[in-house]
């Protein structure tokens, strides 16, 4: 093996333990994550909405949350006429659409 062939080994084998010590690490935090929903699921049912008890307030708000997904789906077929959905498809692919790139690599 050269040199450059033990170098791709050591940092392929060292990415593998990284890999191994953060799945590790998102384990414990998905069960601790698991945990914390628990005990807020209990707080929830303790304490009413809005309301304090054993000088623990359970405030409750909302947030409106916009799927832009649907509204394009509703504008283009109620307010955009058939013949410029496709001119409208082209625009949001040319300008509204980004490519992201993923690297992946494994012993074969």
């Amino acid at each position: 093996m050269n040199k450059k062939e033990e170098a791709v080994q050591t940092v392929f084998t060292s990415l593998n333990e990284a890999t191994k010590a953060r799945m590790e690490l998102d384990k414990q935090a998905r069960e601790a994550k698991g945990y914390e929903s628990q005990l807020k699921a209990q707080l929830q049912s303790l304490i009413p909405d809005n309301d304090t008890l054993a000088g623990i307030f359970h405030k409750v708000t909302e947030k409106p949350s916009v799927s832009y997904a649907k509204l394009y789906d509703k504008l283009l077929a109620d307010y955009i006429p058939k013949t410029k959905h496709e001119a409208v498809e082209d625009l949001k692919k040319s300008d509204f659409t980004s490519i992201s790139t993923q690297h992946s690599f494994k012993a074969l």
